[in-house]
């Protein structure tokens, strides 16, 4: 059975207690969160926020822990990253600050040559996100962007710390489930 055959046979009440499991997955990540981040701990890597490991990369990096440089992300930002945990990392840091006015991804404001563009401020930091249409699949010709990738810039105190161009970041490959696999999840 191929996924969409899979998906096209579940029924609703499947389809609802699978998101009804994986927004109590999501309360409990985002809950344990928050209790880290309380302490001055991230709750990926569990370091203290303000210190970082240069051979542990970690999504805490991007809150400028003490004595990082740009030369640290080089090694990090040259392998694959999950952008969908990213993204839900910086949204989670800058609603912790304040709820919902940190971000701007307003589709009336984004570059119509864009495919995901907005931008995150938390304190002193801000960052940028975007994705055109080509970087969704690579720029043939070239030798450092021919994958699909987005780009990243980081401003701390208005001041470029990360410019677009410094990193092409490779998306993490997709991880799908087989077809036993979700059945298996739907039955727990």
């Amino acid at each position: 059975m191929n996924i969409k055959n899979f998906f096209d046979s579940l029924i609703p009440e499947q389809i609802e207690e699978g998101n009804r499991l994986q927004l109590e997955e999501n309360l409990r990540v985002y809950e344990e969160f928050k209790a880290a981040y309380k302490i001055g701990n991230c709750s990926l890597c569990t370091q203290p926020l303000k210190e970082f490991e240069s051979n542990k990369p970690c999504f805490h990096w991007f809150l400028r822990p003490q004595g990082i440089k740009k030369k640290h992300f080089q090694k990090y930002l040259s392998t694959p990253i999950g952008f969908f945990r990213f993204d839900s990392y910086m949204r989670w840091i800058a609603n912790l600050e304040t709820p919902f006015k940190k971000i701007n991804d307003l589709k009336s404001q984004m570059n119509p040559a864009k495919v995901i563009e907005y931008t995150i401020k938390y304190k002193n930091i801000e960052w940028s996100i975007n994705i055109g249409r080509t970087d969704r699949i690579g720029y043939a010709n070239t030798k450092n962007a021919n994958f699909p990738h987005f780009h990243l810039q980081m401003k701390i105190d208005n001041n470029i710390f990360i410019k677009f161009n410094d990193f092409h970041i490779h998306f993490q490959k997709k991880i799908f489930l087989t077809s036993e696999q979700w059945k298996k999840f739907l039955r727990k």
